[in-house]
């Protein structure tokens, strides 16, 4: 298995990003070492090549997901249940997935995938995923991952090919890019 790819990833509710997923190994090898980056370099065929999904990813990492519910620690979020805001201004989140091909592309905006969530293929080094749970997914202004603009330094550390990485904040009202006006794609993996 010679893939060694690195995929920026977060998790968006409502209106801001959850913790990075915590640090863990597989015997997949589709791992993250909490650093907001899905490492594909995977040690099996149940994770390489068409089976190198995110759903092999969430699965290692006890994050369940299907359709219509997220859960993520320990928190559940269902669609037509759960709401963002409070009061007379809360609204019914839905799930969506984006995903860039090249996260650190600006001029492209991302593929917004509305089910089969765990189907998707990690097919490139490079590539950006935000699961989220927000409402009017097809057309919220949902930021590209956190872990994004550090994509080429943390891969290159886990390669061993440098010392050491820095964490930066993303700049204050730096929506990831999101400014060029090329139509946004909605698929269903799979199809």
């Amino acid at each position: 298995f010679e893939d060694h790819w690195h995929a920026a990833f977060g998790i968006y509710i409502c209106d801001e990003f959850l913790p990075a997923t915590p640090e863990f190994e597989s015997p997949n090898g589709i791992h993250t070492h909490g650093d907001g980056v899905i490492h594909v370099h995977p040690y099996t065929e149940n994770a390489s090549g068409d089976n190198a999904t995110l759903g092999v990813y969430l699965e290692d990492a006890g994050i369940e997901l299907s359709n219509d519910e997220l859960t993520v620690n320990d928190e559940t979020y269902t669609e037509g249940e759960d709401t963002c805001g409070e009061g007379e201004d809360a609204e019914e989140g839905e799930l969506v997935l984006l995903q860039w091909k090249n996260v650190q592309d600006t001029d492209r905006n991302p593929a917004r995938i509305t089910r089969d969530f765990g189907d998707v293929n990690f097919e490139e080094d490079g590539e950006g995923y935000v699961l989220a749970f927000v409402p009017d997914p097809m057309d919220a202004d949902i930021p590209k991952p956190e872990s994004a603009d550090q994509l080429a330094e943390l891969g290159a550390a886990d390669s061993g090919d440098v010392g050491s990485t820095t964490t930066t904040e993303p700049a204050e009202g730096d929506e990831g890019g999101e400014e060029s006006g090329d139509e946004s794609t909605t698929t269903t993996a799979g199809e």
